[in-house]
């Protein structure tokens, strides 16, 4: 059998006044912090006049604090918006694809196994697509794109998958 341990009143106050000021945000943070049994603890809440912070969550916040979580919040916002906005996009590119491609007589993994090609006339005719959109399209890196640019000469030629 366990040899039952005994606390003093000193340290008891000590472990409820750490709740009380918010040092823990549970009662089981606090037994964990010492070691004790959380029942021991809703005990001495119940003993010495605590019970108030039983269910309790306290957290102190400054203006600033406050002001910075709405801050991200707003970004977190924008930031989903704008996936949105790219999920989109990529799905009307898909759609484009599958069209062009059946009008073409040909099929998109076809069209992606030449995928270097398509990124550099598309890169060549519009400057203002970039590589990393163009390459993230296809799922290769930019890394594959300019290695296979400084591999393969560049050659002027319009063939039929540009004119889609």
């Amino acid at each position: 059998m366990k040899d039952k341990i005994r606390y003093s009143e000193a340290f008891k106050l000590k472990v409820m006044e750490g709740l009380r000021d918010a040092k823990w945000k549970s009662v089981q943070e606090a037994a964990k912090a010492y070691g004790i049994a959380e029942m021991s603890v809703y005990n001495w809440m119940r003993k010495l006049g605590f019970e108030h912070l039983k269910g309790w969550l306290i957290y102190v916040k400054t203006r600033m604090e406050t002001d910075r979580i709405k801050e991200l919040e707003a970004e977190v916002k924008r930031l989903r918006l704008a996936l949105a906005d790219e999920v989109f996009d990529h799905k009307i590119d898909e759609a484009a694809l599958r069209i062009m491609c059946r009008r073409a007589g040909t099929t998109p993994e076809e069209v992606k196994k030449e995928w270097w090609g398509i990124a550099h006339d598309v890169n060549g005719e519009n400057e203002g697509v970039p590589v990393t959109k163009l390459c993230d399209r296809f799922g290769k890196s930019t890394e594959a794109y300019y290695k296979n640019r400084k591999s393969r000469p560049v050659v002027k030629q319009h063939n039929q998958r540009t004119k889609c």
